[in-house]
């Protein structure tokens, strides 16, 4: 039964906080796609949807082109002056921004600009253009964040054919140092009640078949 509880305090610590020293490299591959990125992932909480690749009708705009790591990648909400953000958050932690590869969806020209935030202050900023063609290799190495924010706006529709919006794509996130205390959402807990409970059932059903032979 020791054993038993050491998996499960492992498990909840797992769910409950994420620390990493060396880099993660995020391709948002293995998630659900058509929705929003759930929280906690990564540690952090997200400010944007994915999308799987290739999009169609409009083959060929950047969510296509901005795919580093296929099949999938994440891409900002809104039309005009699209905004999102990633990060523990305000009071849930921190981590060091490294790099992220950035495309614009549908318009070449397009720029973003990039907030570093901790606990509501501005810890640094920058500004970056964008084609729809293909992604840009963004490397800022910021340390000591815990809120990424970034609001993309203006540039030239690429194709008259495709929709009209200033929204971004990014694929392969890398950072490191990530510190959260952000707690899972629910379906997180079932699953990991479930997979604790296997752990269960596997260890005394042996001893249950013994006793009753």
């Amino acid at each position: 039964m020791k054993r038993e509880l050491q998996i499960l305090l492992a498990v909840l610590v797992v769910c409950t906080s994420a620390t990493s020293a060396t880099a993660d490299i995020i391709t948002f591959d293995e998630l659900d796609v058509f929705r929003p990125i759930p929280t906690p992932y990564y540690g952090m909480a997200w400010n944007f949807n994915i999308i799987e690749t290739p999009v169609r009708p409009w083959g060929g705009s950047g969510y296509d082109n901005g795919v580093v790591s296929p099949p999938v990648v994440a891409f900002s909400k809104g039309l005009l002056d699209s905004f999102a953000s990633f990060g523990p958050g305000r009071g849930y932690g921190s981590f060091t921004f490294v790099s992220a590869e950035l495309t614009g969806a549908w318009h070449d020209g397009l720029n973003i600009h990039i907030v570093g935030l901790f606990n509501g202050a501005v810890v640094n900023t920058a500004d970056v253009v964008v084609d729809a063609t293909g992604p840009t290799h963004v490397e800022l190495n910021w340390s000591g964040l815990d809120t990424l924010e970034f609001t993309s706006s203006g540039g030239v529709l690429h194709d008259p054919d495709w929709l009209e919006g200033e929204m971004f794509v990014m694929d392969d996130v890398v950072v490191t140092d990530v510190i959260s205390t952000l707690t899972p959402e629910p379906s997180t807990w079932v699953l990991a009640g479930i997979g604790v409970g296997a752990c269960l059932i596997r260890r005394f059903l042996p001893h249950q078949r013994r006793a009753g032979q």
